[in-house]
């Protein structure tokens, strides 16, 4: 009877020790949420303990990998915080690629003493799984210490249409969302040129990507982080709005 007993007790450590080691195996981060001072949240894309990539924003985990990049191509790689944002009710997450000052960009005239402030963003559906409606520039603004609000940063100037990922690793556009009354689809990640006309000379050091909010509700932000003149030239086909 002794010796059933133990046998038993060993056996039921040993059950629970697997147990244990098989549920450490598997528990890991996936997708952390943060919030930002100004009510966003930011999400980052992570690996399980595993080994398995979990998409950032834009893609569901349910979703398809993305097709192969033609040679000679790359995909732009976003920055910073993500920006959770709403168009015409329904959400979408903007994360800037880059942010560069030029006052000489092909089709783009900025006023006298004003120079132009163009963003590059990466945009997709919120939540990924969904279609919804795309953001204009009017539904984004950058805004930073001193601007005049309704000169400087009520909403971004101008935007050109936003060009699928697929299209950017093939280098072409032909599935490109219009600025206005266009839709994202699921599980699709786009690029985006915004604009804006700043005064020359603005400190843009502090300035904040922000989506634009209607009525008495408060503009949600992140950081635009680095903004540096434009080394090179734009392609015009990416600055065309539709």
């Amino acid at each position: 009877m002794t010796l059933r007993r133990t046998l038993t007790r060993s056996l039921a450590a040993a059950t629970v020790a697997v147990l244990a080691a098989a549920c450490g195996s598997t528990a890991g981060p996936s997708a952390a949420t943060t919030g930002d001072a100004a009510g966003s949240g930011t999400t980052a894309a992570g690996t399980t303990s595993g080994g398995a990539t979990v998409p950032g924003p834009g893609r569901s985990e349910n979703a398809p990998p993305p097709p192969p990049t033609a040679p000679g191509r790359t995909v732009p790689t976003a920055r910073g915080q993500v920006l959770h944002g709403v168009a015409v009710d329904t959400g979408f997450t903007a994360q800037v690629v880059s942010a560069n000052t030029s006052a000489a960009l092909p089709g783009i005239a900025a006023p006298t003493g004003r120079t132009t402030l163009l963003v590059r963003l990466k945009v997709a559906p919120d939540p990924a799984d969904r279609t919804v409606n795309a953001p204009n520039h009017q539904a984004l603004v950058v805004k930073f210490p001193g601007c005049d609000p309704l000169r400087d940063c009520f909403t971004a100037d101008d935007g050109a249409r936003a060009v699928p990922e697929s299209d950017v690793r093939e280098g072409v556009h032909m599935n490109s969302v219009p600025d206005w009354f266009g839709k994202l689809d699921a599980n699709t990640a786009y690029y985006k040129y915004v604009w804006q006309f700043v005064a020359e000379g603005a400190d843009l050091s502090a300035a904040q990507l922000c989506s634009k909010r209607i009525a008495n509700q408060q503009d949600v932000c992140v950081p635009l982080g680095p903004v540096e003149p434009l080394n090179g030239q734009v392609d015009r086909a990416d600055l065309e709005s539709h």
